[in-house]
């Protein structure tokens, strides 16, 4: 699938999904910088609907680092958010159990008392149970 594809597909997807959500609520959430500072110039809602559709996509698109016709894959490995992780898996209509267990995984990491776990660690927890194939079989069954 590529990316424009994808982009396609989740423009129809809703803003807020509970377990992503209340992962964010939970206390884990980027506070300032990065793509909230982006929303708040812009005049968005920084939500993550709006942070992969209208500033992570399109910023890459301009930027050259990603192509709308690069394959969905690359733009999911490369994500450094785990928020932004879960909404996908949600939004694509990954079973709850399975960005549960996603979302169990990367609190565990982010919690980790002694090392400080960095975001791409929390992410890479979520590849790990939700794949990009996972996904992408999901969109193409919706679409």
């Amino acid at each position: 699938m590529k990316a424009k594809e994808a982009q396609v597909f989740f423009e129809h997807a809703n803003e807020h999904y509970p377990i992503s959500d209340k992962f964010i609520l939970s206390g884990y959430r980027q506070k300032e910088g990065g793509y909230l500072d982006t929303a708040k110039r812009m005049g968005i809602e920084p939500h993550q609907k709006n942070h992969l559709l209208k500033i992570y996509l399109p910023m890459s698109f301009d930027d050259g680092t990603l192509s709308e016709e690069d394959l969905f894959s690359k733009v999911y490995a490369k994500l450094k958010c785990p928020e932004l992780l879960l909404w996908i898996a949600e939004a694509a209509g990954i079973s709850s159990k399975d960005v549960q267990n996603a979302a169990a995984a990367a609190e565990q990491e982010i919690k980790h008392p002694t090392t400080n776990t960095p975001r791409p660690t929390s992410c890479k927890r979520i590849r790990e149970i939700i794949s990009c194939d996972m996904i992408e079989s999901r969109i193409i069954e919706h679409s």
